[in-house]
């Protein structure tokens, strides 16, 4: 992305394939895995992290820049 446009980026979304219910089923490695990974992203880019659920990050995106965006 141009340098001109780097003012606008407010953080980097990571879509997970989990979300918050089904990660308290899990074991606490993939929680700390999926937390860990966030820090490391962040700490790499200098910017926020977004966690969200894959499905939930679809539906979002498609609201946004789909179809529906009209």
């Amino acid at each position: 992305m141009p340098k001109k446009y780097h003012d606008r980026i407010a953080g980097i979304g990571l879509a997970l394939p989990e979300d918050e219910a089904e990660l308290e089923l899990a074991n606490n490695s993939t929680i700390e895995r999926h937390e860990q990974l966030q820090v490391e992203i962040e700490a790499a880019l200098g910017l926020e992290v977004y966690l969200q659920n894959d499905i939930t990050a679809a539906a979002h995106a498609e609201s946004i820049f789909g179809v529906a965006k009209r």
